[in-house]
């Protein structure tokens, strides 16, 4: 087959723009942000941004051992984290070996930066989204059937019980007030293992359900909308709202301010004969005797 004389050889070919010059100017780009990455102080500016939004939290600022920064699936690493006893109540500080802080993108509710922060708590993993505003920081934690077993890891106060729930929880703190906060945990497998309780010897109780409902009423108050536990059959049964006035800096300590109802099972109160002394004291209506709880959070008692 004939070739035109017109048609030239790769190396002679001319372009307007030359094919070899985009390689080069794209190697250049390339380049540049290479060393601009490599170079740029990133662990440090976002170190200094981390530490700056842990400090605004009330009551509860964190700390980590050390922080590095992953480009593959860009993240922030913390180690050796450390939160305050008096942030969740408890008389030991929480540690956790590592968190990372996966960037999502910009947040325009609040105007920032959004993360998911991802962790493990005995063994489960679980992730809590993050968003980091100039003034307001939000936080959103959806887990389904989270083992109560991981819960009690970072919240010492929770009784001894075992099972999954449902956890919904949105926070919004502004500077170091709590701006916002819902929170809806749902289980149908609660239950409370056999133990020994201020010298009672408290057998096994499948309670089944649980369902709490609560947001905030203000800066430092909590309103319980619905605290249901027990299913129709199970040995203790009760249903209780009222409100929570949060205490700076120790959770544990807070007022508890609730009125509700509670009922036992025949074979629950044989097993414990001090019940029948203390319960006549409260109004008996439809078999649930009407309660009021005072005490604090972390001893709650009837008043």
């Amino acid at each position: 087959m004939a070739v035109s004389s017109e048609l030239k050889s790769l190396d002679e070919v001319e372009y307007n723009f030359g094919v070899h010059k985009l390689f080069i100017v794209a190697g250049v780009i390339l380049s540049f942000m290479f060393a601009f990455l490599l170079y740029f102080p990133f662990e440090k500016k976002i170190e200094t941004l981390v530490k700056s939004q842990l400090a605004t939290l009330p009551g509860c600022r964190a700390n980590f051992n050390s922080l590095h920064f992953e480009f593959f699936l860009p993240k922030v690493v913390l180690t050796d984290i450390q939160l305050p006893a008096s942030c969740l109540g408890g008389s030991n500080p929480i540690k956790l070996p590592r968190m990372a802080l996966k960037f999502y993108g910009p947040s325009f509710s609040p105007f920032g930066l959004a993360f998911k922060m991802e962790t493990e708590l005995s063994g489960h993993e679980v992730g809590i989204h993050y968003a980091a505003g100039t003034s307001v920081q939000m936080i959103n934690i959806q887990e389904p059937e989270l083992p109560i077993s991981a819960l009690r890891s970072v919240l010492p106060m929770l009784p001894k019980i075992e099972g999954t729930v449902d956890l919904n929880v949105k926070v919004a703190v502004e500077g170091k007030n709590l701006n916002d906060l819902k929170i809806l945990i749902q289980s149908q497998n609660l239950v409370v293992p056999a133990q020994n309780l201020t010298d009672f010897k408290i057998p096994r109780l499948a309670l089944g359900n649980l369902s709490l409902k609560a947001e905030s009423k203000g800066p430092r108050k909590i309103g319980i909308q619905e605290f249901i536990l027990g299913k129709p059959e199970a040995a203790i049964r009760a249903k209780f709202s009222g409100t929570i006035d949060l205490a700076t800096g120790a959770i544990a300590y807070s007022p508890v301010n609730m009125k509700g109802e509670a009922a036992f099972s025949e074979e629950f109160l044989q097993s414990f004969p001090i019940l029948n002394l203390m319960l006549p004291q409260f109004t008996q209506k439809d078999g649930f005797y009407q309660i009021k709880l005072g005490g604090t959070l972390g001893n709650i008692r009837p008043n």
